[in-house]
């Protein structure tokens, strides 16, 4: 009994402090969204949106006349292995390939599909509006593989970027099209439509870490 005691206790230490570090990702990156000139982009974080029996959780979204930037932010330490493809990469946490070390878990460009596909759901606009991005922390050594021709990948304007690089990104990316939606009309669609149910939230947690 005593046993099983402290692994539990140890259990929620890890879970607790995988959440702290977790939240300094996604402060930096609210921190780095702040800087955007103001009127030219509208950020939202922690977005949780209603998806049929499911619920889906976006860490930050930017609307911009350019697009609207969906983020999924990730504060791994060690190495990250994928492949923009793939369903599953890998990270080491002390950056070795050695037995213990080694976690999958879910390709955030895949997380990011269904987080635009709720989105797409909610604000009736088409794929081509939203700009999907992977965001990793200088925490993260990163290796991910991309396809050479463009058109043979998986997910449709996709990208990985590391906080330090973020801010540029957003402000280079650009669009020849006339987005079909007023900036401020659709963060207040969102913003309305998310949960704030401290049990919603919940199940969503206990949803993710099964996946």
């Amino acid at each position: 009994m005593a046993l099983s005691i402290v692994i539990i206790i140890d259990r929620r230490r890890r879970e607790r402090r995988q959440r702290e570090i977790g939240a300094d990702g996604e402060r930096l990156v609210s921190e780095i969204l702040a800087s955007l000139p103001a009127g030219r982009y509208v950020s939202l974080a922690d977005i949780m949106l209603p998806r049929g029996a499911r619920t889906s959780q976006i860490d930050h979204i930017v609307l911009s006349n350019h697009g609207i930037f969906v983020l999924e932010v990730k504060n791994y330490g060690g190495a990250v292995y994928g492949h923009e493809n793939a369903e599953k990469w890998v990270q080491y946490r002390y950056g070795e390939h050695r037995s213990g070390d080694r976690r999958e878990f879910y390709s955030p460009l895949a997380q990011n599909e269904a987080h635009i596909a709720a989105l797409m759901e909610l604000l009736e606009l088409p794929r081509s509006c939203f700009i999907s991005a992977a965001v990793f922390t200088p925490r993260t050594k990163l290796y991910v593989r991309r396809k050479f021709f463009r058109r043979f990948c998986r997910f449709n304007n996709a990208h990985v970027v590391q906080t330090h690089k973020l801010r540029k990104f957003i402000r280079k990316t650009n669009s020849r099209e006339s987005m079909p939606y007023n900036i401020e009309t659709a963060a207040e669609i969102i913003d309305t439509a998310s949960l704030d149910s401290k049990r919603e939230r919940r199940v969503h947690s206990k949803i993710v870490k099964n996946l």
